[in-house]
């Protein structure tokens, strides 16, 4: 059983906490535009680490000092802002919670090696009456996409395979290769052929990235035009 929800942290902000301490930015500085960048609260216990560290941190656009009083409320206000939004994310984070079986699991990690989009995987899970483990909550692509990229080192096992799918069969049956430079397709004209094609056979479709690569792995030579639009050259398109 596989648990997928969103988490708000400062990664790089921890890094740099770690990189001032062992060092790394000895005799350098760190540059903010501002206190509020750095930090929410606590700025002078990092001016202090950063001292250790032996760095210096310079705001460029520093914002002018304030009385005792003023700094006071405005750091109450900091803090209560951060934990007032700690305490929402949690919540949103608990509402938002879905778990996935690894059968499912399995199940996008193929899709998404074949080069469907994530849209048509949520919309294909709905259509099969896949959901998540209680059974009871749909799949949205942002929660296939987490799976997805969650586990990478279980999508690598396909690599060096034919790639495969629903374009590459429409490719086969409805293009052909010219080899004259003359000849050229747009983009979206060719997607457009591949959308018709697809919602004419009862296909998913591949999403762009994977139709470029499709593309490349059959040797079709590509450039951006004047408008910034991709054509391909050297192919036509039947019927």
């Amino acid at each position: 059983m596989i648990s997928y929800c969103a988490v708000v942290i400062r990664p790089k902000f921890v890094k740099m906490i770690g990189d001032i301490l062992d060092g790394k930015f000895r005799g350098g500085k760190i540059v903010c535009c501002d206190h509020t960048r750095l930090a929410r609260f606590a700025v002078d216990l990092i001016s202090t680490i950063a001292k250790h560290g032996d760095c210096e941190i310079e705001y460029s656009h520093p914002i002018e000092a304030q009385d005792s009083n003023a700094e006071l409320v405005n750091d109450v206000l900091s803090i209560v802002t951060v934990f007032t939004s700690k305490i929402n994310g949690a919540k949103a984070a608990k509402l938002l919670k879905i778990e996935l079986d690894p059968e499912t699991i399995k199940q996008v990690m193929n899709w998404s090696k074949q080069g469907f989009s994530f849209r048509w995987m949520a919309r294909e899970c709905k259509r099969q009456g896949i959901m998540d483990i209680t059974g009871k909550r749909e799949l949205r692509d942002q929660v296939l996409r987490k799976a997805v990229l969650d586990q990478k080192e279980v999508i690598d096992l396909w690599d060096g395979r034919p790639m495969k799918g629903s374009f590459l069969d429409w490719f086969e049956q409805s293009v052909r290769k010219t080899g004259n430079p003359n000849n050229v397709v747009s983009n979206v004209r060719l997607a457009k052929a591949y959308e018709a094609w697809c919602e004419k056979e009862g296909h998913g479709t591949f999403s762009q990235k994977k139709m470029y690569e499709a593309m490349l792995s059959k040797g079709v030579e590509g450039r951006l035009n004047k408008n910034k639009s991709r054509i391909w050259k050297g192919i036509s398109i039947l019927g």
